[in-house]
């Protein structure tokens, strides 16, 4: 939902951020700040700070920070808006939507609330007379009422309607409860359940709403599905969803781990032996989504699953999308005939941690399964597994760790490094090109890659963010030219909106940032020493360093030309000398770099 800027804004200023951060992190006043342990990463010496003057927090250690919607984002690990709406229920402020969006805001807390009567009132018949049959089959699964009562276990009773007729009696429409996926629409008329006679398992959201149901079968009857979910709603969406994560938020976070197992018991029944830090795809391969979720918590994961299971594979795909995604992933399997349900009921947590604990990467698993019933000894053996190998090494995004893994994969399949490099760079371009391969990082370079034109960008911006005195010079020279630098950017336009308001300090700056590590980029400019960025010499080659780069990338293009048409030789001949010309005259400030560079990032070469 869209929340209007003046909202944001009266809301920031409602709330205390030092209040509001104290209820996640044992605070200390030292001088005008507050500081603590940082609740996102391991640290034993307090880098946490809190400036209540300017209400923001800044983290030493990890670097994160913002303002008090961006503490709530990372701690709690919810969206900018829903962030905001924490805060405005803490500082009792009603939330006005924009025009358009207060229809499917209704709509979308009328789904909410249908899915949380539905999660009462399976819970209710779960511990009914109904139920029995249920509850004991739950409790032969060895589960314990806290756990059920910890995830919202329940159960949908028999019959066509049961519980239609009850939502009806509670106010929601027939229409609201079909949009949520509760009842299915009768090609004759009227509605029904769809859940019956099944233990329903609640998927919750990050803020701990109920956006949808999984049900289990309690009968033998092979002619209905196993299980049946909910349909995709305006609240839920299953690409974007993992089971358990608002559970094992914490957890993950503490232990800086998410272990991904396949299905509802295997997770409930980790949780309950008191190992915490896991989540659920639920037989599918992850997305690029839900790997974004769980890297709000941590960069390192595991993938539990019995290597027998239909969803095995699906989960190798989604251990290259977290790859992409700049995660660390090591897969650990139990052993055949188990799964992690059964497993760590028969066995014990203990056996659990130590499978963990023998996790190996992804690429060194995909290995050892490619090179199953092959003779490495026969030379096209091991090409063949190379190359199957190599598709999980060219999800990996830092250009480093795939140059280690494809010097261990040669060391291992005794080839030479330089010919994997080879198919490697082959691999990466033809995932440039869609359809080719599945999706898989590009060959761009990965989006934190800093350039000295980046570099000169977000100091740019920073000077903008802390000297008066430069402040016009720079933001007429941005003005002019388009940045490259995608946190810088998102900077600048912030800036370009709160100084529309006749404000744009660092707090109002980023009450317009929904991303937190351009929050975290705006907090660190207000926390270095104000004389750094006093230097109009420093603003001047700033620019110079944009400008000397727009030069060399026109002059790298003519060359290229002048390789490929000899019959403009001449002419091109002229051009390259005459950037060669104004490269010098930049260098020894002759010109303004700031007009220069604009026109040069227009030119077409």
């Amino acid at each position: 939902m869209r929340i209007p800027g003046h909202k944001i804004d009266e809301i920031r200023q409602a709330v205390d951020i030092v209040d509001i951060v104290s209820g996640y992190v044992s605070l200390r006043q030292r001088g005008k700040n507050y500081f603590g342990l940082c609740p996102f990463h391991q640290e034993k010496t307090p880098s946490f700070s809190v400036n209540p003057q300017m209400q923001i927090f800044r983290c030493f250690g990890c670097g994160a920070g913002g303002n008090v919607f961006h503490f709530l984002m990372r701690i709690e690990g919810v969206s900018f808006p829903e962030a905001v709406r924490m805060a405005a229920e803490r500082a009792g402020i009603p939330l006005e939507l924009e025009e358009g969006e207060g229809e499917r805001a209704r709509l979308q807390e009328l789904l909410y609330e249908a899915n949380k009567l539905a999660a009462d009132f399976y819970r209710e018949q779960l511990f009914g007379p109904e139920g029995k049959t249920a509850l004991e089959y739950l409790r032969f699964r060895g589960l314990t009422e806290e756990t059920l009562e910890t995830f919202g276990v329940g159960y949908a009773p028999e019959g066509w309607e049961r519980f239609a007729v009850w939502a009806g009696k509670k106010g929601i429409s027939p229409e609201v409860l079909e949009q949520a996926g509760l009842i299915v629409r009768r090609e004759g008329g009227g509605f029904y359940d769809r859940f019956r006679h099944r233990v329903m398992f609640p998927l919750f959201n990050l803020s701990g709403r109920v956006v949808g149901f999984g049900g289990r079968r309690l009968t033998e009857d092979e002619s209905s599905p196993k299980y049946i979910n909910s349909p995709e709603t305006p609240i839920y969406k299953k690409g974007e969803t993992l089971y358990g994560l608002y559970q094992a938020r914490e957890a993950i976070r503490a232990s800086d781990t998410a272990i991904i197992v396949e299905g509802y018991m295997d997770l409930i029944s980790l949780h309950q032996s008191g190992i915490r830090n896991v989540v659920a795809t639920l037989g599918t391969a992850l997305t690029p989504e839900q790997a974004r979720l769980i890297r709000r918590y941590t960069r390192n994961a595991i993938l539990f699953y019995d290597s027998d299971s239909p969803g095995f594979k699906a989960a190798l795909r989604g251990a290259e999308v977290m790859l992409s995604e700049e995660m660390e992933v090591k897969i650990a399997s139990v052993v055949p005939g188990e799964d992690p349900d059964s497993y760590v009921r028969t066995r014990g947590a203990g056996a659990v941690l130590r499978e963990l604990g023998r996790a190996e990467s992804l690429i060194s698993f995909r290995l050892r399964r490619e090179s199953e019933g092959i003779d490495l000894r026969d030379p096209d053996a091991r090409a063949r597994v190379a190359s199957r190998v190599l598709e999980s090494v060219s999800y990996i995004q830092n250009p480093l760790r795939r140059h280690a893994h494809v010097s261990w994969l040669a060391e291992q399949l005794r080839l030479e490094e330089r010919f994997l490099t080879g198919e490697l760079s082959r691999l990466l371009k033809l995932r440039a090109h869609p359809g080719v391969l599945r999706p898989g990082p590009s060959t761009a370079p990965a989006p934190h890659a800093k350039s000295r034109r980046n570099e000169a960008e977000r100091t740019l911006v920073r000077i903008l963010l802390r000297s008066t005195s430069l402040r016009e010079y720079v933001r007429e020279g941005l003005l002019q030219i388009k940045l490259q630098d995608a946190l810088a950017r998102q900077v600048w336009e912030a800036f370009c909106k709160a100084a529309e308001t006749g404000d744009a300090s660092i707090p109002l700056v980023l009450s317009e940032l929904e991303d937190p590590e351009a929050a975290a980029f705006v907090a660190s400019a207000s926390e270095e020493p104000e004389e750094f960025f006093q230097s109009p010499q420093l603003a001047f080659d700033c620019f110079k360093a944009i400008c000397v780069e727009e030069i060399d990338r026109l002059a790298r293009s003519l060359q290229e030309r002048m390789r490929t048409n000899r019959g403009e030789a001449a002419e091109l001949t002229r051009q390259f000398n005459e950037l060669l010309q104004l490269r010098r005259r930049v260098e020894n400030g002759e010109l303004d770099p700031r007009s220069l560079a604009a026109e040069l990032t227009s030119a077409e070469g």
